[in-house]
């Protein structure tokens, strides 16, 4: 078999976020996990982990979603303190 292209899972802090997932795609998570920990020799704590990494290994390889963040900030205000008046 050809070589994930999810790497192996990086250790960062993680937030809950309650999601449902069909069936089928459980499933796929579950088999997933269980080759990626044969190509990584890493168990996966939590089919439910891959997801946050699947996720983010998405929107960085999104040109499109990357060009809209660069123009995004470009146009972002840049909060300058006031002066204070001198007296």
């Amino acid at each position: 078999m050809a070589h994930l292209k999810l790497g192996p899972l990086p250790k960062h802090n993680t937030v809950r976020v309650p999601l449902v997932l069909s069936e089928p795609f459980k499933e796929e998570l579950d088999a997933y996990a269980i080759e990626h920990s044969r190509q990584h020799g890493e168990p996966v704590p939590e089919t439910a982990e891959l997801i946050i990494h699947i996720l983010e290994t998405f929107l960085r390889s999104d040109p499109a979603w990357r060009s809209h963040r660069k123009q995004r900030a470009k146009r972002k205000p840049v909060n300058v303190e006031p002066v204070q008046p001198t007296e």
